[in-house]
């Protein structure tokens, strides 16, 4: 693992589902705390019955999308892994949810790690987290399969806001295979 080994407290993990990846980053990395953001909301009840059967961390679930603003953003609502940005899932129900900066989320809390997996509004979340990524220089794991030009656009814009991390590019074990995940490390 790219982090095992590092002092990760602190994470936000925008587009935390039900709880899994939120888990995993548990097993992985043992912290302290957990801001698990997640905008559906029949997922989101899943994530806050997980959050409260959590002991091993202090994990804080966050009923919102994760974006370059503050406000409300229209979502398809499918309670699954096909919820998104409106119009990107065909038959599930529209649903208008809050929009929160991971800027906003953090507050003044040092971050050591934000892991985006937000459906295609990576780049628009990576904005909304300029403030936390110039003050604690966290460690990023950014989905870059969603949208063909992210896998170029997106290290692009962590390289001018991270100039001293280093860059890794990981698929996912799972199927279909087309998960592939950026991860940029503080030497």
């Amino acid at each position: 693992n790219l982090l095992s080994g590092r002092n990760i407290n602190t994470v936000i993990d925008c587009g935390a589902y039900r709880g899994d990846s939120t888990a995993s980053l548990i097993n992985a990395l043992a912290p302290k705390c957990i801001f698990a953001a997640e905008p559906d909301p029949g997922t989101f009840k899943k994530l806050s019955a997980y959050c409260e059967n959590e002991n091993r961390c202090s994990v804080i679930p966050v009923n919102c999308a994760v974006g370059d603003k503050c406000g409300e953003i229209e979502i398809s609502a499918s309670a699954g892994r096909g919820s998104g940005a409106s119009g990107t899932t065909k038959g599930a129900k529209s649903k208008t949810v809050p929009l929160m900066t991971a800027d906003s989320i953090a507050g003044e809390q040092k971050i050591d790690l934000i892991k985006y997996d937000v459906e295609g509004d990576e780049w628009e979340a990576l904005r909304g987290s300029e403030g936390v990524i110039r003050r604690d220089a966290p460690s990023l794991a950014v989905s870059v399969y969603h949208r063909t030009d992210d896998l170029y656009d997106i290290p692009l814009l962590i390289k001018e806001l991270c100039p001293d991390h280093s860059f890794y590019l990981r698929r996912a074990d799972c199927i279909p295979a087309w998960d592939i995940v950026l991860f940029a490390v503080k030497r």
